[in-house]
């Protein structure tokens, strides 16, 4: 039975370096597209409770190089001082467009619905999203980001890194942050693209499917996932990754909020397309059992070939993620990636299971005076 149990964990180890080394060559492979002609730019933010966050991403905004842009931040009903920033600004920037949601319809998400009024009032055909969280690492942003816009490609997937601060959740959010970005890049690369993060992303309004929002817009994530499973192909999607393209914010500070976020992000993953649930869970599976089997086959009598599997797995692994981190300039430290990589699979499981039921977990919280009432 060890013997059997052994050549299904050396499948598995297989399976997840081939996996992992072809989307990463494929993301080594991808070039920075050069366009002269930069276009004019739609910025679109959905803020709810924003005050403490807007005043230094416009700030950032007005300093990009960019000829031409708009920014359309949409207030979706704050209860903080988001509606008095906003005022302020509206007086200092002359390309900020603010629209007020007093109330939003029944079985919408707030985000969703903010997203359709924002997408409505555009006057550019080019659409960047954004959170108002994130911040430009660069001045290049708008041009950087849109650059591969052309009659060709009306869709780009950019990367979008948090903060580097000291602690264990820190590393954990910046390593599944690049394990994310290493299937959603890496197979948008090849030429299959899947999702993209609504942090750093761009879809023309010729393709924007508005009418998707009506139809996914009582669940509480998928504005951008689900967006790129509609509207992107082979034909009009580039990826691009360089440091200027990309935002980065702020991630969560405790374990509480990090897993709300995951959850409302893995809830949609189930309304996926078919191939994509089956690539993407059929790696999950490898990842998850191949640590479950590696530990079994530690009491077995193959525990030698089976540590010295795992071993060369486990380098190989660490080198391609370290590599992907330096490409990407959103690193994790070497010396912690054992330690993470035992972890994942112990997140993964907790929260896959509970993102099959996202109910109550909601974009922004109510405030405790609007649930009473």
């Amino acid at each position: 039975m060890s013997l059997w149990l052994f050549y299904f964990f050396l499948v598995l180890m297989v399976v997840q370096l081939g996996y992992l080394l072809t989307l990463c060559v494929s993301i080594f492979r991808l070039k920075t597209p050069k366009n002269d002609v930069k276009q004019p730019v739609s910025v679109i933010i959905a803020a709810r409770n924003e005050a403490h966050n807007l005043p230094n991403l416009l700030a950032k905004l007005s300093e990009q190089e960019h000829p031409q842009f708009e920014v359309i931040v949409v207030n979706d009903r704050s209860f903080d001082n988001t509606k008095e920033v906003l005022a302020k600004a509206e007086a200092l920037y002359d390309f900020l467009k603010v629209i007020t949601i007093s109330e939003k319809p029944a079985n919408w998400n707030g985000k969703k619905y903010a997203l359709k009024k924002a997408v409505e009032a555009a006057k550019y055909d080019a659409l960047l999203f954004t959170d108002a969280d994130c911040l430009p690492k660069s001045k290049k942003w708008i041009s950087e980001i849109t650059a591969g816009l052309n009659k060709q490609k009306q869709v780009v997937i950019g990367f979008s890194p948090y903060t580097e601060n000291p602690g264990f959740l820190n590393k954990f959010i910046r390593f599944e942050t690049l394990f994310t970005a290493l299937n959603y890049l890496g197979f948008a690369a090849l030429n299959k693209p899947y999702m993209g993060v609504g942090r750093n992303m761009v879809i023309n309004k010729t393709v924007y499917d508005i009418k998707l929002l009506n139809k996914i817009s009582d669940l509480t994530g998928g504005d951008d996932d689900l967006m790129v499973q509609k509207v992107a192909n082979r034909q009009n999607t580039c990826v691009i990754i360089s440091p200027d393209s990309q935002t980065i914010s702020e991630p969560k500070l405790t374990w509480p909020e990090f897993f709300k976020q995951k959850i409302r992000h893995l809830g949609v993953g189930k309304y996926y397309r078919q191939k994509d649930k089956t690539v993407l869970g059929f790696f999950s599976f490898s990842y998850v059992v191949g640590w479950a089997t590696f530990i079994l086959l530690c009491f077995s009598q193959t525990w030698i070939f089976t540590l010295v599997i795992f071993g060369i797995r486990s380098l190989s692994f660490y080198v391609i993620f370290s590599q992907l981190g330096r490409k990407l300039k959103a690193g994790v430290p070497f010396w912690a990636l054992p330690a993470l990589d035992f972890c994942y699979p112990y997140y993964y499981l907790l929260i896959g299971l509970r993102a099959l039921s996202p109910k109550g977990i909601e974009w922004k919280q109510e405030s405790s005076f609007l649930k009473k009432h």
